[in-house]
C-alpha cells in the first residue's frame, strides 16, 4: 500500500506542461528521498545530475563543519580536499617502517610494513588499475600486484587492509582480490534482483581460493562511511571469513549493483534492483556493515594530533 500511496504523491508533482528544469527539481527531492547510494539522474547533455549518498553527503558536511570553514588556505573544497587526503596519506606514513619502502603497486593498491611484522595494505578502489580500463586487465592487475607482494604476506605476523578511502567498482575485482586471501571455497552471502512480483530467490556467491599463494593469518580491516559497493562485497567476504577484526566506521550501505534505465526524454537514471545478504542472511543495505569499535574517519581530533587512531588500534589487535 505504501509504494502505491508513494507514487501517487509523486506523479501527483509532475505533468506534461512542466518545463525540464521544474522537473529536474522533483527528481531531486526524489533522490534525496530515496537515500539510495546507487541512485541518480543524468541530462544527455550534461547540464543536470542528482545524486544523494546520504553517507558521503554527512562525510562532506561534517568535513565543512570541522575543516573547511575553518581555514583559509583553499579558496575549494575540491582543492581543501585533496590537500586532506595527502595529509592522511602522510599521517599513515608516519607509521609505517623505514627499512622497508611502501610500495605503490598501481594507482588503487600500496602495500607497507608496520612495526612488529605486521603489514599494511591500502586499497583505494576496485576498478580501473590500468590505463586500460578493462575489468580483464584489472583482473590480470589484480593477479600481478598480489603475487608480487606474496612473500611480503605470508611472512607477516597480521596484516591491516585499508578500505576507508574504497568507494567500489566492479565486484568481479574485489571477489578476485579475495580468493588470495582464504584456503578453501568461501561462502561470502548471496544476493537476489528485483521481479515484477517481488524479488527472485537468493543465488549464493561462492568464491575458490586462488591457485597461487595465499595469505592466511589474522586480518584487521579498516572501514568509512566512504567504503561501498565492491569494496562492501570484499568486506563480506573478508567478514564470512576466520581471524577478521573489522574496526573504523560502519560501511556506506550501498551493496546493490545499479540497474540502468532511460527516461522519455533522453535522460539516464540507475537504481540499486538487488538484495546482498551476508553468510548469515543479513541484509546491509542503507546501514552498511558494522564494525567491532568505531573510530570516526578523519575526525579533528586526529588530523590536529597527526595521529590515525584507528590504525593504532589495528597494530594493537595483530601485535
Amino acid at each position: 500500500m505504501k509504494r502505491h500511496t508513494n507514487y501517487k504523491t509523486w506523479r501527483n508533482k509532475i505533468s506534461d506542461s512542466m518545463s525540464e528544469s521544474a522537473l529536474a527539481e522533483v527528481i531531486k527531492e526524489l533522490i534525496d528521498e530515496l537515500g539510495d547510494a546507487h541512485a541518480y539522474v543524468e541530462s544527455d547533455d550534461d547540464s543536470f545530475f542528482a545524486m544523494n549518498n546520504i553517507k558521503w553527503e554527512q562525510f562532506k558536511s561534517r568535513m565543512i563543519k570541522e575543516g573547511f570553514s575553518q581555514q583559509t588556505e583553499f579558496l575549494s573544497f575540491h582543492d581543501f580536499f585533496q590537500a586532506l587526503n595527502k595529509k592522511r596519506n602522510k599521517i599513515i606514513s608516519s607509521y609505517l617502517d623505514k627499512k622497508h619502502p611502501p610500495l605503490k603497486l598501481n594507482r588503487s593498491l600500496l602495500w607497507a610494513s608496520l612495526p612488529h611484522e605486521i603489514n599494511y595494505l591500502s586499497i583505494d578502489d576496485m576498478s580501473e588499475y590500468t590505463a586500460e580500463e578493462t575489468i580483464q586487465a584489472d583482473i590480470k592487475e589484480v593477479d600481478r600486484a598480489i603475487q608480487y607482494i606474496m612473500p611480503m604476506l605470508t611472512n607477516a605476523k597480521g596484516l591491516v587492509i585499508d578500505l576507508r578511502w574504497n568507494s567500489g567498482g566492479y565486484d568481479i575485482v574485489s571477489l578476485r582480490l579475495l580468493s588470495y586471501f582464504i584456503d578453501k571455497p568461501l561462502l561470502v552471502g548471496s544476493k537476489s534482483y528485483r521481479t515484477e512480483n517481488g524479488f527472485s530467490k537468493p543465488e549464493s556467491i561462492i568464491v575458490h581460493p586462488a591457485t597461487f599463494d595465499r595469505y592466511l593469518g589474522s586480518i584487521v580491516v579498516l572501514t568509512s562511511g566512504i567504503t561501498m559497493s565492491a569494496a562492501e562485497s570484499f568486506l563480506l567476504g573478508l567478514a564470512a571469513r576466520e581471524q577478521v577484526t573489522i574496526i573504523g566506521e560502519p560501511s556506506n550501505g550501498g551493496f546493490s549493483d545499479s540497474l540502468p534505465k532511460q527516461l522519455p526524454n533522453g535522460w539516464s537514471f540507475t537504481l540499486s534492483n538487488e538484495r546482498y545478504f551476508d553468510s548469515n542472511g543479513e541484509n546491509y543495505e542503507y546501514r552498511g556493515y558494522p564494525v567491532e569499535k568505531n573510530f570516526e574517519y578523519l575526525n579533528a581530533s586526529d588530523l590536529k594530533g597527526k595521529k590515525d587512531s584507528a590504525l593504532i588500534e589495528a597494530m594493537k589487535i595483530l601485535k
